[in-house]
């Protein structure tokens, strides 16, 4: 595995370039790690490195962004230019050092993502991107009042007078003062097109913007959705309104019915009478049309190591499919199995591995042979890293027909996340606070049936979760 650094000077004013290089001269020099560091002002720069880099090297490659959200887009653009075979050894790692780092927002902890000995043993994880015409996102589209704002950070920006933690909040007001709209006609998935004014919308893999935002709560960078918000053309005074909910997250509620509309697609196209301004993770492009659709499982990201559980349902016999998913990951921290196979867990010799087991029964565990099976519960609570799961195989709870019931099961656990079985199919999104209102998100997963080569894995850290899912012949 090589690592390649890609620094940006001029993220945060380049103070820490120096200092980073030190460190990272020092890590990787102590655990024997083959690295590479690369002064890059210009996506041209990181372009040429990036083609380089793959065509010297045949191993597996990270390539760090070093800098800003500006920094990360530029390194996942080039990266998305490479032939699929070669991409598929290459993975993006993070390290935050701009003013404007909304991706890993995504995450609880930004300093985990500073941490390059964590980094350099951190875990693969292959998310979504959005492909917005000729581009990519990683994080949002933002369309409207919040695109200008990020115009208008631009251009106080380039004043030296005006601090850059401020610049944000300046771009805010004075947008807010002239408060400009966007006229769209949007189709989505086969569906009539409608004409709408709106004061935003946003379109987003991440959930996170502004420096801090989190407009999109609701958003995961693994469900193969589009996430989107959409806010009518209401009065400054109603906006400020909603603003510290819109910040915190807690705007898709009853609350803001008939002002904020929350939907998943997806793709979608979106027209404009006239040529618009839309902000690209940050971005700003100017178009009359969007084309815009998931690209599921596009980009292997590299996040710090933590905590990594190994979840499984339904194998149905397939104890040998269990052994082989074993040995693939025998160095995971935990394994999760949702039911339907219990028995399963003894023949592959379960307990042979140093993991911590959690399991449940299943509609077919009769607990006939197995001691596993005799002692499983219908349902069990964990938590992890500050993470509480409510684990069950489902079958108590009708998944196959309702989630209401599970659902409402976790918010009585006070869940995090919500692990289920029995309906075969995999699943990893949050479900709607507004339409079950709940108290808190919730993350609901299904790995899907081992019978039918699908598992899970999750990596958590610091209060942050990650879903996957993977396959196994």
């Amino acid at each position: 595995m090589k690592y390649c650094f890609i620094i940006n000077p001029r993220a945060g004013k380049g103070a820490f370039v120096e200092e980073l290089e030190k460190d990272i001269a020092t890590v990787c020099g102590a655990a024997g790690a083959e690295h590479s560091i690369f002064i890059s002002k210009t996506v041209e720069d990181t372009r040429g490195y990036v083609k380089e880099t793959v065509q010297s090297c045949n191993e597996k490659i990270a390539f760090f962004a070093c800098g800003g959200d500006g920094t990360l887009c530029g390194t996942i653009l080039s990266v998305m230019e490479l032939d699929p075979q070669t991409r598929s050894r290459v993975s993006v790692g993070i390290i935050p050092k701009g003013t404007g780092n909304d991706f890993v927002s995504n995450f609880e902890n930004k300093e985990l993502f500073c941490d390059i000995e964590a980094q350099i043993e951190g875990t693969d994880y292959e998310i979504d991107l959005l492909k917005c015409n000729d581009l990519y996102s990683v994080n949002m589209i933002n369309i409207g009042f919040d695109c200008h704002v990020v115009c208008k950070k631009e251009e106080i920006g380039k004043k030296k007078l005006v601090p850059r933690k401020l610049a944000y909040i300046i771009s805010l007001i004075a947008t807010l003062v002239k408060k400009p709209t966007v006229d769209l006609e949007r189709s989505a998935e086969g569906e009539d097109s409608q004409k709408k004014k709106l004061l935003l919308t946003t379109l987003a893999n991440g959930g996170f913007c502004g420096g801090g935002f989190h407009s999109n709560p609701l958003a995961s960078l693994t469900d193969g959705n589009i996430d989107c918000i959409e806010v009518e053309n209401i009065s400054r005074t109603k906006f400020l309104s909603l603003v510290g909910d819109y910040k915190n997250g807690k705007h898709i509620c009853k609350k803001f019915d008939g002002i904020i509309e929350h939907f998943k697609c997806k793709a979608t196209d979106i027209y404009f009478d006239t040529e618009t301004p839309v902000s690209v993770d940050g971005e700003i492009i100017r178009t009359r049309e969007l084309h815009i659709s998931v690209v599921r499982r596009a980009l292997t990201i590299l996040l710090p190591r933590g905590v990594k559980p190994l979840i499984a349902s339904d194998s149905h016999g397939r104890y040998e499919r269990l052994a082989s998913l074993f040995e693939l990951h025998k160095n995971v921290d935990a394994f999760i199995f949702l039911g339907d196979g219990l028995l399963d867990l003894d023949r592959a010799g379960v307990n042979n591995y140093p993991f911590t087991v959690f399991s449940v029964k299943g509609n077919c565990d009769s607990g006939r042979g197995s001691i596993t099976a005799m002692r499983a519960k219908d349902e069990i609570t964990f938590t992890f890293e500050g993470i509480k799961f409510l684990a069950m195989h489902g079958h108590t709870r009708s998944v196959k027909s309702t989630l209401v019931n599970s659902v409402y099961a976790a918010e009585h656990n006070e869940a995090d996340v919500l692990l289920f079985g029995h309906t075969h199919e995999p699943i990893g999104t949050y479900v709607s606070e507004k339409e079950y209102n709940l108290n808190k998100p919730l993350y609901v997963f299904n790995p899907g049936s081992l019978a039918s080569y699908s598992y899970g894995l999750c990596e958590i850290r610091n209060g942050q979760f990650l879903f996957s899912h993977g396959t196994i012949y």
